[in-house]
C-alpha cells in the first residue's frame, strides 16, 4: 500500500516563497506545506486544503511538478507549486504549523547566508522544490 501525499511551493504574485515551520523540526528548519490526500479528494482538492489548514491561505494557479517516492512510512510524494493573492493573511495554524516565512530571493539568500534558515535534506522533493524556486 502506497498513500499520496501532496506538497506545495507556494509563491505570492511577487514570486516570494512561503515556508513553514513544525515545532518538531531543528531550530530554524523551514519547508513547503505538505499533507496527506484523504480518501474520495483530489489532489488539487488537497491542496488547497492543506494549505488554508496549515497557512489560512486561498490559492489558485496549482500546477502538477513531480512526483517522489517517500519510504517515511510508504508514500508517494506528489509536488505542486501554487500562488496566494492574500499573502498579509497568513496565519500559522498553531498546532501542524508553528511559524511562516515569506522570503523574497534577496530575503532567502540572506537568511540561509546568516543561518537564520536551514532547508529540508538535500535527497526530499521538498528541497528540490526550493532549489527550483530559488534558481528560476
Amino acid at each position: 500500500r502506497t498513500d499520496p501525499a501532496v506538497i506545495v511551493a507556494l509563491q505570492d504574485r511577487n514570486g516570494r516563497l512561503c515556508l513553514g515551520r513544525q515545532a518538531i523540526w531543528v531550530e530554524g528548519r523551514f519547508s513547503n506545506f505538505a499533507g496527506f490526500v484523504e480518501p474520495g479528494e483530489s489532489l488539487e482538492a488537497a491542496v488547497e486544503r492543506e494549505v488554508r489548514e496549515e497557512t489560512g491561505l486561498e490559492v489558485s494557479d496549482i500546477k502538477y511538478l513531480f512526483s517522489q517516492p517517500w519510504p517515511f512510512p510508504a508514500s508517494l510524494m506528489i509536488s505542486f507549486e501554487a500562488v496566494t493573492d492574500t499573502p498579509e493573511l497568513v496565519r500559522p495554524d498553531g498546532d501542524e504549523i508553528e511559524a511562516v516565512k515569506i522570503l523574497s530571493r534577496t530575503e532567502f539568500e540572506a537568511e540561509i547566508e546568516s543561518g537564520a534558515l536551514l532547508l529540508p535534506p538535500e535527497i526530499s522533493v521538498a528541497r528540490k522544490m526550493i532549489e527550483s524556486w530559488r534558481k528560476a
